[in-house]
């Protein structure tokens, strides 16, 4: 387990299937940043052959819990990190929800026609991760699920 590392999942988007892997950066406890990666130009040449000119990836902290599934009860709380977009041509790193940045970013998926993203976002350590949507250019963000009435709010 490397402490200092973060996690970075990452899709191609405007295709699909999706390609995902993931890359350790080093980052603070308040704020992941974006790996400086230069993009090779035949693999831009070639993205671009197939209408792909963006990539979208999360950042954020690797989980420190002991299982996957038990990042609620036994992890640290690291917020930080963003769902960003690579724009492939210029090499700059966008946050599509830089409102969202102070909590902990989970999945996310592309919808068919590469205009939205779903994605899980948490708030604090002690509430549960809600569904968002957003539109690809960063607007139109809504909220999708919500706690139970007897719980937290988010």
């Amino acid at each position: 387990m490397n402490r200092g590392a973060a996690e970075i999942g990452v899709a191609v988007l405007f295709m699909l299937p999706v390609l995902i892997f993931g890359l350790p950066v080093q980052g603070t406890p308040n704020e992941v940043p974006v790996p400086k990666v230069a993009v090779k130009p035949e693999v831009v040449e070639k993205l671009g052959q197939h209408g792909v000119d963006r990539i979208v990836f999360v950042k954020r902290f690797t989980y420190d819990a002991n299982h996957y599934y038990t990042e609620y009860i036994n992890s640290t709380w690291r917020p930080g990190g963003n769902l960003c977009i690579l724009d492939l041509k210029t090499g700059s790193v966008d946050e599509l929800v830089p409102q969202l940045n102070g909590g902990v970013f989970e999945r996310f998926d592309v919808s068919f026609d590469a205009r939205k993203l779903v994605f899980a976002w948490k708030a604090g350590p002690n509430l549960g991760y809600r569904i968002y949507e957003v539109n690809a250019d960063g607007t139109g963000l809504r909220q999708l699920t919500f706690p139970p009435p007897r719980t937290r709010r988010s």
